[in-house]
């Protein structure tokens, strides 16, 4: 088979001089690079997460038992829980049980309160002791104690006052709000907000999860009932701010009676998997002695890429596996049989001798060189020629050093390619165009699941990385939705759940059908330019339609 000049030449830049070189040998050198073998290689779909996702510091002090990495604490007056990633003791020392300092917790969810004796699933009971309020994480006021100062309102439509161990507050207007200053809100990162909710002296209250980052956001309106319930709202901060504002706002004018809250927290959240599990991001598998964490873009990611991959083992030897489900499938391994293969990633660590990439195949494995412990990003590269009678082929990291509680053995993956061929090179990275990944599982959506009694909403703004509590990445060009909708009046009437203004490419629609007959939906909706879209509910009446299921199904990336 010849290749005509012609067809050799086509996409070449033909300006000539050093622009026209430059093409051609940037044409030839890519000549015969498979596409990227890894799926999900850009790190940001994240359907497998950990439910819970919160990131913190927390400071302590009374310390007698020191964490360990990948250690469960709780608080046990909260519950309030959190994984170790690592520590920094600033003063005393643990054999004097006089232990302070702070803890990078992952895994987060709940509030820890001021003074309470954390359990550990290591080190047991009353390990050491929380020391501070309004440090955790963004903000955060378990309500133990008598911080009402701490919380700004609206005026006189609105009052806290602290009683026992929970706020009551009190209302005579409508849509009255209060808040507490947050740290500083990066723009780009999901924030998520928990409060415990009672009915107090009046019943069905509503209230709303109120972010402010230069701009008011207002999450799900969620109603009190005759017991503490806890809600959650997520919020995808658009401005960078150091005098952000987080609370929440009760829609309805009590005329003097109250509701209860307490626990409340706000805290940065990214998707993880800290199970003891082989469960990793989406097409990815790890072993049970490690954590992973999407790691958003800053100084911790590689420049190419917005997302990267933070390790955190606390066993050596451990390793994280791409395809270890197909990788005896045959219509796997029949294609690498006696063919050269190339994978490489940049990645960042602080040991020597601790991170490296093996390729392996049933005859044995091929390793890359150790990352060197300098603390910045090296690329890693290793060649395999897989052999002729293959029946199982995986690519992996390797993490060799036990962990230490001091982060030193964390580590940071971008970029990672799997091809055909001798070599990659720093610098060749390149995701699977417009790939889509098709998760295990379901993901809700926060706004539309088990959405009752609503009434015509007119178009709201839906962001579908908020939206799923950030195990949709950025970047998404698409998603496939599935949905089950019903309205009472829906045989008389016009009854429809609808994506996008204008670009409408997903419609659920229940006129026409038996009352409160549901339809279930499953279809693609194309986000708009700025990453997000937007939802209408149009209803046949008051509160007749119910959205029963909302799930995201698969994601089209990049």
């Amino acid at each position: 088979m010849t290749t005509s000049r012609a067809n050799l030449l086509a996409g070449v830049d033909m300006e000539g001089g050093e622009n026209f070189c430059d093409s051609i040998y940037n044409f030839l050198k890519n000549q015969g690079k498979d596409i990227n073998l890894f799926t999900n290689s850009g790190i940001g779909a994240w359907f497998e997460s950990d439910t819970n996702k919160g990131l913190a510091v927390l400071p302590f002090d009374s310390g007698s038992v020191a964490p360990v990495v990948g250690e469960t604490l709780t608080d046990p007056l909260s519950g309030a829980t959190g994984k170790v990633a690592w520590l920094e003791v600033t003063g005393g020392t643990w054999g004097g049980t006089n232990a302070a300092g702070n803890i990078s917790l992952g895994a987060v969810t709940g509030t820890f309160q001021d003074n309470s004796d954390i359990t550990g699933s290591v080190g047991g009971a009353n390990m050491l002791t929380v020391n501070g309020d309004a440090t955790i994480g963004i903000r955060n006021d378990p309500m133990n104690n008598n911080s009402v100062g701490l919380w700004t309102d609206d005026g006189g439509g609105i009052t806290l006052a602290f009683v026992a161990a929970e706020y009551t507050v009190t209302t005579t207007a409508a849509n009255q709000r209060a808040w507490i200053a947050a740290a500083a809100l990066t723009a780009g990162k999901l924030y998520k907000i928990e409060l415990d909710i009672n009915d107090g002296t009046d019943s069905g209250i509503d209230i709303q999860g109120y972010f402010d980052d230069g701009a008011a956001q207002y999450g799900r309106i969620m109603t009190t009932v005759g017991g503490w319930v806890s809600v959650s709202w997520t919020f995808l901060c658009a401005t960078t701010t150091a005098a952000g504002l987080v609370g929440f706002r009760v829609i309805d004018d009590m005329t003097g009676s109250n509701i209860q809250i307490r626990r409340f927290s706000c805290y940065e959240i990214t998707p993880c998997c800290t199970a003891d599990d082989n469960k990793s991001f989406d097409g990815w598998y790890q072993d049970a002695q490690m954590d992973t964490y999407r790691e958003h873009w800053g100084v911790n990611t590689k420049d190419g890429s917005f997302y990267a991959l933070a390790v955190v083992p606390s066993g050596a030897g451990v390793e994280l596996t791409f395809n270890a489900a197909g990788s005896s499938r045959e219509e796997w391994y029949a294609q690498f049989q006696s063919r050269p293969v190339t994978v490489g990633a940049w990645v960042l660590a602080y040991t020597a001798s601790h991170c490296r990439i093996r390729m392996e195949d049933t005859a044995g494995s091929t390793y890359s060189d150790y990352h060197t412990g300098s603390g910045d990003y090296e690329w890693l590269e290793v060649t395999r020629v897989i052999d002729a009678a293959a029946t199982d082929i995986l690519a992996k990291f390797q993490f060799n050093v036990a962990g230490d509680v001091d982060g030193t053995t964390i580590v940071y993956i971008s970029q990672p390619m799997f091809v055909f061929g001798w070599s990659l090179g720093e610098g060749m990275y390149q995701p699977r165009q417009q790939e889509i990944i098709y998760p295990e599982g379901n993901v809700f959506s926060n706004a539309l699941h088990n959405l009752k009694l609503q009434s015509t909403s007119g178009w709201v703004p839906l962001n579908p990385e908020a939206d799923s509590d950030a195990r949709m990445p950025k970047g998404t060009r698409a998603f496939l939705f599935y949905s089950e909708a019903q309205d009472s009046g829906s045989a008389a009437g016009l009854a429809i759940l609808q994506f996008g203004n204008p670009n409408t490419t997903y419609i659920n629609n229940v006129s026409g059908i038996a009352n409160d007959l549901a339809r279930r939906i499953c279809a693609w909706q194309i986000v708009d330019n700025d990453g997000g879209t937007d939802y209408y509910i149009g209803a046949t009446g008051a509160n007749t339609f119910d959205c029963n299921t909302c799930t995201y199904r698969a994601v089209q990336i990049n």
